[in-house]
């Protein structure tokens, strides 16, 4: 009795520990979005450009981290507009994130030559795993044609290192088997709708991701071992 109890007592500590003992240590924070529209004429031209980082509005690394933003351009007949947002979160056993990004672009007659809108969103985080790890990568892309959407998974705080994983399917669900050590999780969506001559050009494309830990095995059979200690005091 006394020592189904004790081990009672002392399995949401095991719990805990198991759970804490597998997890991600962020190292590098390079979340960022950036915008740019241009409109050139014959009579001349307009343009903006603007960039912003997690750091620039929280000054706090892998904080979480949401961000809405938009620009325009217009000279004569071309006008050219961008708009975007993301939001983020990193947690010590996953990193979240999702963004969408347009482009627009429009000349209405021959005296404009040249538009164009464009916005990138890039969430890109390097970290060190302290133990061999399982995690699972879920996501939904998309992207027009002209547009990306991707993940990448990198061995290194490089994101050029040795890749792991890439994709830029429309749907993703995968598990990797990772040894401790230094990564970096990328995740991009963007587009530049570029115009020559009279028309109408749109762009978009977005990401909505998730990168997992999978629970160990021992915190199932942790889990198993409490519900049958639990049972057994409920008998007793």
């Amino acid at each position: 009795m006394h020592t189904t109890k004790k081990l009672a007592c002392t399995l949401p500590a095991l719990l805990v520990a198991t759970t804490l003992a597998q997890q991600i240590t962020p190292v590098n924070d390079y979340r960022y979005m950036t915008f740019e529209a241009q409109a050139n004429t014959d009579f001349g031209a307009d343009q903006s450009q603007d960039e912003y980082h997690a750091s620039d509005l929280l000054e706090i690394p892998f904080d979480p981290w949401s961000y809405t933003y938009g620009l325009s351009a217009n000279y004569q007949s071309a006008s050219a507009n961008t708009n975007g947002t993301m939001d983020t979160v990193i947690t010590a056993t996953s990193i979240r994130g999702s963004a969408s990004v347009y482009g627009f672009s429009q000349i209405l007659d021959e005296t404009g030559y040249d538009a164009g809108g464009g916005t990138a969103a890039v969430m890109q985080v390097g970290f060190t795993l302290d133990q061999a790890s399982t995690w699972e990568i879920i996501a939904t892309l998309m992207a027009d044609s002209g547009g990306v959407a991707q993940v990448t998974l990198s061995q290194g705080l490089n994101p050029g290192g040795n890749i792991l994983f890439t994709s830029t399917n429309s749907v993703i669900n995968e598990q990797i088997n990772l040894e401790s050590g230094d990564y970096t999780l990328t995740v991009t969506a963007s587009v530049y709708a570029q115009l020559f001559g009279e028309g109408m050009r749109e762009l978009e494309a977005s990401f909505d991701a998730q990168f997992n830990l999978v629970p160990a095995p021992a915190s199932s059979s942790l889990v198993i071992l409490g519900l049958a200690l639990t049972a057994r005091r409920r008998r007793s």
